[in-house]
């Protein structure tokens, strides 16, 4: 009897449910993928996770501004920040990623906003430059 409630208890502490990680999915640019516009819509765009991170991504090139939120893994990210830095050198590109692990972590009004206070900044400091 003892064998069979330590095997029960071992089972139930080591077969726990597996709990998924809920990342937003949305492509578009900053208006169709907006903090306001991802939360106001959870049941369209806030998906369950294969992976360990939730990403956001947002570029902005010519006076275009693109905007992705997705799933990823570690890995992933780090090809994905890597590739970030890599576009913005020696090109006329703002870039800008993050990566977190909690549910519904890459809404992104935090990256977005520290992005375009970097541009505006960069653009002040080229005009007091001239």
């Amino acid at each position: 009897m003892r064998c069979f409630l330590l095997t029960v208890t071992v089972l139930v502490l080591v077969a726990t449910p597996a709990i998924a990680l809920k990342c937003y999915e949305c492509t578009g640019n900053d208006d169709t993928c907006s903090k306001s516009t991802l939360e106001k819509d959870q049941d369209k765009y806030l998906k369950e996770c294969s992976g360990d991170r939730c990403y956001r991504q947002w570029l902005h090139k010519d006076g275009a501004t693109s905007v992705a939120n997705t799933c990823s893994s570690q890995l992933g990210c780090g090809l994905a920040e890597a590739l970030c830095k890599s576009l913005e050198d020696g090109n006329d590109v703002d870039c800008a990623s993050a990566c977190c692990s909690t549910d519904a972590c890459n809404a992104g009004s935090t990256a977005s906003i520290s992005v375009l206070l970097l541009t505006v900044c960069s653009f002040i400091g080229l005009a007091l430059l001239k």
